[in-house]
């Protein structure tokens, strides 16, 4: 398909097309991610039994160090994937300097809330826990 001859309403249609498939595949990604996940422990679960190891004993040595997230709120574990790269996403906190740049790019104020939380919803994917 030539996009050069397509008109305004039918390049922001493909656009929109193609970022209701994006969005698809970015949680379709994220399911597989989980599902990999847990034929992974399974695995794990099983070569530590089979070796003859404790697995509380692993666990402890593996988490060792590691940081443990206090909040059960779902609202923190939700994720704005931007629809163009999907390697970029933004969860809470400070804004990524991408995420700033593609709202000044869009004339949004990255310092109003308001303008934040509509550049989410407008131009980001959001991916649910």
């Amino acid at each position: 398909m030539e996009y050069e001859q397509l008109s305004l309403d039918e390049l922001q249609k493909q656009a929109d097309e193609i970022a209701q498939q994006q969005s698809v595949i970015a949680q379709l990604l994220l399911k597989k991610r989980e599902e990999g996940r847990g034929d992974f422990i399974r695995e794990l679960r099983e070569m530590i039994l089979e070796r003859g190891y404790d697995l509380e004993d692993i666990a402890s040595r593996l988490t060792r160090g590691a940081r443990k997230t206090t909040s059960n709120n779902p609202v923190d574990k939700r994720r704005y994937v931007d629809p163009n790269d999907h390697e970029r996403f933004y969860i809470r906190g400070p804004l990524p300097g991408w995420l700033k740049e593609q709202m000044q790019a869009n004339g949004y104020d990255p310092a109003n809330k308001a303008d934040r939380d509509r550049f989410k919803v407008e131009r980001l994917t959001l991916i649910e826990p």
